[in-house]
């Protein structure tokens, strides 16, 4: 006999996705606060790596339904900035 129902499965769900969102935002912001002090005196490898991962971090965002156009459009401009080749 099962136990949970749909609803206590699609809760769960959304709590999952709003933790692993709020990881995500907490990363971003610790990534920005790494190049608003470090940007311009930084080593330039560095400061692409974490464009890059903050890119990725909000492509991530995306697809978890955070501000779709927001972050995707904000991941390709860093994409774009950081010259980023796959």
């Amino acid at each position: 006999m099962p136990v949970g129902t749909v609803n206590d499965v699609d809760e769960d769900i959304a709590q999952s996705r709003n933790a692993i969102a709020a990881t995500l935002e907490d990363a971003e912001s610790a990534f920005q606060s790494y190049i608003s002090l470090r940007g311009n005196a930084g080593n330039v490898s560095d400061v692409r790596e974490a464009t890059v991962t903050i890119a990725m971090l909000r492509a991530y965002q995306a697809s978890l339904g955070r501000n779709s156009v927001q972050y995707t459009r904000g991941a390709a401009s860093l994409l774009g900035m950081s010259e980023f080749r796959l």
